[in-house]
């Protein structure tokens, strides 16, 4: 690997943030993203050892702040949303293979309090595709996206492409179809609990925010931006006292301006110390910046990820077109 890179992270996260890890069909995700199986988790896992070598937070920290240099090729793990599967399925797992790991939360869905709109929108995509929809009803349903700005050749690709701002029109379609989303989180328990977070922290993971509920920074405002940012942060401190102030981004960093991180890094309001994107193998102005690698975006093998982002790179370096820049 080249050794130029710097502030490039391995993440299991997905566009998305691996979020999960299952053996079991999670209907909350079925129709958004790829859910790693643990037999392939493991063996990703098992490549990432070969050649990587696992690092903290306290080491990245070490690596932001310029105390510390990155000695051998290294890897970071994290995952997204604070879901069920990270003290289920996941941490056991990195327990047994002592790799360390970050989980990231949305405070208002931790103790399955609130469903994150993309996962409404893949529930009612279940129940759609394995009920029988009346016409009269799909007709109701085909309304209520166009009083949304939502115009779709099918139902199915209406539902899937409700953004942040049009997410309240999935209760509306919950309602036509019979989905009750406060049922589905009571019965499926998709999130982390608090008690859970607590025993994920004393076994020696790290927690940091995620948002307060999930949306695309690109299209917010600043001013929204910095209250998701500040908020969740502050919950995390608030409920867990957790270390360093880590702050990931939910679905991507694109879009987002230079201004926004020059006032979270900013020293006199000491908001974030260490903040993650998902936009692969890239070269940040920002030190305390680090892009992730996706490994949940497709069913490929981490070996293929990992070989495909370098490649990848240095098919761009000529170009010039490895370091982000922000307006």
């Amino acid at each position: 690997p080249p050794k130029t890179i710097t502030n490039c992270l391995i993440t299991f996260n997905k566009h998305a943030s691996n979020h999960a890890v299952s053996n079991e069909k999670l209907i909350h995700i079925e129709h958004l993203y790829p859910v790693r199986g643990e037999k392939t988790f493991k063996n990703d896992l098992n490549f990432l050892l070969k050649h990587f070598k696992p690092i903290d937070v306290a080491e990245l920290t070490e690596i932001a702040s310029g105390q510390k240099s990155v000695s051998q090729n290294s890897f970071f793990l994290s995952f997204d949303d604070g879901l069920s599967q990270s003290y289920h399925v996941i941490a056991p797992i990195l327990k047994e293979m002592g790799i360390p790991a970050t989980f990231f939360l949305n405070s208002r869905f931790v103790d399955n309090k609130g469903l994150f709109y993309r996962f409404k929108c893949s529930i009612l995509v279940e129940r759609i595709q394995n009920t029988s929809t009346s016409g009269n009803t799909q007709k109701k349903i085909k309304e209520a996206l166009a009083n949304y700005s939502i115009h779709a050749k099918d139902i199915t690709s209406g539902i899937l492409s409700v953004n942040y701002a049009q997410k309240d029109v999935l209760d509306d379609i919950a309602l036509l179809v019979e989905v009750d989303f406060e049922e589905y989180l009571a019965s499926n328990s998709p999130y982390l609990s608090s008690t859970q977070i607590q025993e994920l922290i004393k076994d020696g993971f790290s927690i940091g925010a995620h948002s307060l509920d999930h949306p695309e920074y690109g299209n917010i405002s600043i001013e929204e931006q910095l209250n998701q940012t500040r908020e969740s942060l502050r919950y995390v401190r608030d409920e867990f006292n957790n270390g360093p102030k880590l702050f990931s981004f939910p679905f991507t960093d694109f879009g987002v301006s230079n201004q926004f991180f020059l006032k979270i890094f900013d020293p006199s309001n000491n908001m974030v110390d260490i903040s993650f994107g998902s936009a692969g193998l890239k070269n940040e102005n920002h030190p305390n910046h680090f892009q992730r690698t996706m490994m949940d975006s497709s069913n490929l093998p981490a070996e293929k990820i990992i070989a495909t982002e370098y490649l990848y790179y240095l098919c761009k370096a000529p170009f010039g077109k490895n370091s982000i820049a922000r307006k």
